[in-house]
């Protein structure tokens, strides 16, 4: 081989390495700033102080009143309700006197676009069976808020 023809080979063989070099460089990346989702609903749970439940009755009706809301707020707000279990988001407990009491704030919540749910009790332990014990809604937080102003916290 001669001098001139390796001097080409070598030429276009660094020539092909830095062309390769220039395409195959990562780009700078541009400074993208992702907005991270903001949760804007809120769970309340309301349960009645009249059934005289115990501590633990309290705590299975408060499962199963999330349950329901989680099922049904699935559906109408997806996205805030995922971000409500991802950001592990306790609910607000509060305590209502009556059952109607609970009603009246279940009606006003549904009509202003809440997810609401109510769990009726089985009646094997302390409640008779189809007591209405608790309620629970989902919905904006400004909204949610309104109604636990004049609760008190479940105690």
């Amino acid at each position: 081989m001669n001098p001139r023809t390796i001097a080409l080979c070598v030429g276009g063989f660094v020539a092909g390495l830095s062309g390769a070099y220039f395409i195959a460089k990562p780009k700078p990346k541009k400074d993208v700033t992702v907005e991270q989702p903001i949760l804007t609903h809120e769970l309340l749970i309301l349960v009645r102080k009249d059934l005289g439940m115990g501590r633990g009755k309290i705590a299975a009706q408060c499962g199963h009143a999330t349950m329901i809301i989680f099922e049904k707020a699935m559906k109408q707000f997806p996205d805030q309700m995922s971000l409500w279990k991802e950001k592990e988001t306790g609910p607000t407990v509060l305590a209502v006197q009556t059952e109607e009491e609970m009603q009246e704030i279940k009606a006003k919540a549904k009509k202003l676009g809440c997810v609401t749910g109510v769990v009726h009790d089985a009646g094997r332990t302390q409640i008779a069976a189809g007591s209405t014990t608790c309620c629970s809604i989902f919905g904006p937080k400004e909204i949610v808020q309104e109604f636990e102003k004049g609760l008190i916290s479940l105690k």
